[in-house]
């Protein structure tokens, strides 16, 4: 958008592009994408005539001749180049290539939307599982109600840079359980950040008798 002189044009991918993204389920339709673009762009650039179409393959509105410029990420910089090619063979003249860098994550890696979506879907599973384990009356008004959503966040973090374990503990927590086997899911889901060491502490804090403890 801010190299846009008259308009923009904007891909917004459909399901064949999206069936094999991770946590899929967690995609957004293509009408409330499409909206969200459409309501950023209208605060940053209000003057430009906008269009946004659908991408059902790699190409889309890419080749078209009026364009001059195609926006891509560092990873996807090889796309934008057959993009030229094709163009090259139909006989169109190349689009200028506009690199935008990665967003990266607090350890220097790639943040992928595909990555922040498997983080959502482990953090829903861990609240279905904590409500499972019937927990909210003992940790009510207890600093567990504070601590344990930054928990539960920094798990899904570690886990979604370990994509084996991560379909794991999602799939565990997400299994039918009793009341003491969700309770047994989602500790150990946080002992990923907060080690077994964690289960001692709630053990005082919240008054669990010896032998749950050692049925845990």
């Amino acid at each position: 958008a801010a190299i846009a002189t008259k308009g923009l044009v904007v891909g917004i991918s459909t399901e064949p592009l999206l069936r094999d993204k991770a946590a899929s389920t967690y995609l957004q339709s293509w009408g409330e994408r499409a909206r969200a673009v459409a309501a950023f762009l209208a605060l940053q650039r209000p003057e430009l005539t906008l269009r946004l179409e659908e991408l059902q393959d790699a190409y889309g509105p890419s080749l078209r001749p009026e364009l001059g410029a195609l926006v891509v990420s560092a990873e996807t910089e090889p796309g934008g180049r057959a993009v030229n090619v094709q163009r090259g063979a139909l006989q169109i003249s190349p689009v200028r290539l506009v690199v935008v860098p990665l967003v990266q994550s607090n350890q220097g890696e790639k943040l992928s939307s595909s990555t922040r979506r498997l983080e959502d879907e482990l953090q829903l599973a861990f609240w279905r599982c904590w409500r499972r384990s019937e927990m909210q009356r003992r940790t009510r008004g207890t600093r567990w109600s504070k601590l344990l959503p930054p928990l539960a966040k920094m798990a899904a973090e570690r886990l979604s840079e370990r994509p084996e374990e991560c379909q794991r503990q999602l799939h565990r927590l997400m299994a039918p359980s009793t009341t003491e086997m969700a309770l047994a899911r989602w500790l150990e889901y946080l002992f990923v950040v907060a080690g077994p060491e964690l289960l001692d502490v709630m053990t005082n804090d919240l008054a669990f008798d010896a032998a749950m403890e050692d049925r845990l």
